[in-house]
Order: C-alpha cells, then structure tokens, then sequence
C-alpha cells in the first residue's frame, strides 16, 4: 500500500511540475506577446488557465495525499482521543464524497464539453474538463488509500505490542 502511495505522489508530483512550468511559460509569453511584440496570442491565456485549473486539482490531491491540508485542532484537540478518532474518520467520509460527488460532476463535465471546443486553443473541452474528474476522483481514492494504510499500520502496531 504505501508504495502505490509513494508512486502515485511521484507521478503526481512530476506532472504538476510540467503542468506548473507550462503555464508560466504561457503567462510569460502572453506578457511579451502582449507588451513587446504588440500582438497578443488567444492561446496563451486559455492554456493557462487551463493548466491553472489542473494545477489546482491535480495538487489538491497531492496535499491530499502527504496529509498537508489545513486543520484547524484547537477544539478537536481538547476531546477525547477516541472521538478524535472518530471526528477524524468522519472528516475523511465527507471528503471521500465531496470527492466523489465532484469526479461524477467531473465527469458530466467532460461527457458534455466533449461536444465544445475551446476558442483559443481548438482543443475539446473535455481536456480540460477532466482535470476536475480526474483530481476530484484522486482525492477520494487517496484518502480511502489511506486510511487502509493506517489501519494496516495499526494492526501491526498491536500484533508487536501482543508479541512483546
């Protein structure tokens, strides 16, 4: 389990590196085609918002999956470690359906842009659509991920103090 983890962030990671550069090479280039040349390009713009888009929820899921979202404990941590656990799991349930719901959403998304394309770039729309179905799916599937880790890890952790 953790490996699948381990190479789902690698891939991740590398991806909205491309992703991140791409779009600031448009928004540079959108800038000098802009300023300098006096011609401004109609792809330029779109594809970094595109990427934008893709970086956001692609990156989601990275946070997602490294545990670096924002919690905000200060009452969570005055409770009982036992329903710590449960508010936990219950925090994790409601950010698997909101993922799931918005990889459906996602999905309707694509189904429909498949029939659009973009102004600028004349690409389908369902590119850029599934950006927001692929990373809301990522986000579902790596929580559930890991909570099959830490369960795992939990029972070793009690098999080791058994066996002591």
């Amino acid at each position: 389990m953790r490996t699948v983890l381990r190479t789902v962030e690698w891939v991740l990671d590398k991806v909205l590196i491309v992703l991140f550069a791409a779009m600031v090479f448009a928004i540079a280039w959108q800038v000098f085609a802009r300023y300098i040349l006096e011609a401004p390009t109609a792809w330029s713009e779109e594809l970094a918002r595109f990427h934008m888009v893709a970086v956001t929820m692609l990156g989601s899921a990275l946070v997602v999956a490294r545990q670096g979202h924002v919690d905000v404990t200060v009452f969570v941590e005055l409770l009982p470690t036992a329903v710590q656990r449960v508010l936990a799991v219950v925090r994790d349930l409601l950010i698997v359906a909101m993922g799931g719901f918005l990889a459906w959403a996602g999905w309707g998304l694509v189904e429909s842009g498949g029939r659009r394309v973009s102004s600028g770039l004349g690409v389908s729309m369902a590119i850029p659509y599934s950006a927001v179905a692929i990373g809301s799916a990522l986000i579902a599937i790596l929580v559930i991920l890991r909570h099959f880790r830490a369960s795992r890890e939990d029972d070793r952790n009690r098999l080791d103090e058994d066996a002591a």
